[in-house]
């Protein structure tokens, strides 16, 4: 179950988090307390924008890097905001994962984002 998207406006020079997501983060810690039995999964994105003279393989090594310092911004937030280090599961995903197209500005910004799901328990 996905609870919340943040998008890259959430992230200063698209890594650090802003301090507003601190307020999105906490319409959503009432939802992840009441399912204290589920994993937090923690999913970072990056878009797949290759510029001149960088390779293919570079950038996805770069959009992993990026994508889980995303997500782990996120995660000390979700910390910070008393969930517990071991409910949550921290993922940079890259830029494998897209939601829209990369070959517009606009659907490369909404593939920079990172997403907070519920994982149940089995």
């Amino acid at each position: 179950m996905t609870l919340l998207v943040l998008g890259e406006a959430c992230f200063l020079w698209g890594r650090k988090a802003r301090a507003d997501l601190q307020e999105a983060i906490d319409k959503i810690i009432p939802l992840i307390n009441a399912r204290s039995p589920d994993k937090v999964v923690v999913e970072g994105h990056a878009d797949k924008w290759i510029p001149d003279g960088v390779s293919p393989v570079q950038v996805s090594k770069f959009n992993k890097i990026v994508s889980l310092q995303r997500a782990s911004a996120v995660a000390k937030v979700l910390e910070l905001k008393g969930v517990a280090r071991d409910r949550i599961i921290v993922k940079g995903l890259g830029d494998a994962v897209p939601l829209a197209s990369n070959r517009t500005s606009a659907g490369r910004a909404k593939n920079r984002r990172v997403e907070i799901k519920l994982l149940p328990t089995q």
